[in-house]
């Protein structure tokens, strides 16, 4: 589940650059250096799409 709106925004924005490690374990790679912002919003944008309450 992906809030809309703000706060779904910094959320996938902090996430996709700087990725999520738990426990030294990694759950998603940094993304940021690799797509870039535009693909990043891309992306965040097609999520918002098919988003279903």
């Amino acid at each position: 589940y992906l809030e809309k709106g703000d706060a779904g925004d910094e959320w996938f924005k902090e996430r996709v650059t700087n990725g999520s490690i738990r426990n030294g374990v990694t759950y998603m790679p940094k993304f940021g250096d690799a797509l870039g912002q535009e693909a990043l919003w891309a992306i965040r944008s097609w999520l918002e799409t098919v988003h279903e309450e």
